[in-house]
């Protein structure tokens, strides 16, 4: 973080998304360039070589400060551990104000982002466009009737991420004459391909 940006400090919590895990953090002070946070260990993270570890491995990570009105996404530039807390210092890639963000029922910044792919089930494929994506999931449009139902399990392939994986469906709603749907995907697993 730029040193020269003068920080505010602050007692809010707020979240990250480090893979598929979700972790509360306590922001110490804030600038317009990054924020520095006060991270809980867990049970999959349990040390700041872990962390430092697992979040490298992120280029990118999603934040949330609901009381702030304000998500995005970061990167983690240093860590270290202070008192059996982790201390890491975070700089701001995208962030967004939005005053609506506390009556959203979304915990994650979601990025708009156009990306092609396909999903798999029962032995048919379908084409699809990302309307948006997140650590968590992905809403997406699929022109063609879809007989997917809420809970089913589908298999989904991102050639230009180089993504593939398994999602649930969250919601669905299609058209009235059903020639296309918007749909909700959480995702169960994810892997490169």
């Amino acid at each position: 973080m730029d040193e020269r940006c003068e920080r505010i400090a602050l007692n809010t919590n707020g979240y990250i998304v480090v893979g598929s895990e979700e972790l509360i953090i306590s922001v110490v002070n804030i600038s317009l360039t990054g924020f520095l946070a006060k991270i809980e260990p867990t049970a999959l993270i349990p040390t700041v070589r872990e962390l430092f570890q697992g979040i490298s491995e992120h280029k990118l990570i999603e934040f949330n400060f609901h009381e702030l009105s304000v998500s995005g996404l970061c990167m983690m530039v240093w860590s270290k551990s202070i008192s059996g807390k982790f201390l890491t210092g975070f700089e701001f890639y995208e962030s967004r104000y939005d005053p609506l963000v506390n009556q959203s029922k979304r915990q994650f910044y979601r990025q708009a982002q156009t990306l092609k792919g396909t999903l798999r089930h029962e032995s048919l494929t379908y084409n699809f466009t990302t309307a948006d994506t997140s650590a968590l999931g992905m809403m997406i449009y699929i022109i063609g009737p879809v007989g997917f139902k809420k809970k089913e399990k589908i298999t989904f392939e991102i050639q230009e991420k180089k993504m593939t994986g398994m999602a649930e469906v969250v919601w669905l709603q299609s058209d009235e004459d059903k020639k296309s749907a918007i749909m909700g995907l959480r995702f169960t697993t994810i892997s490169n391909l």
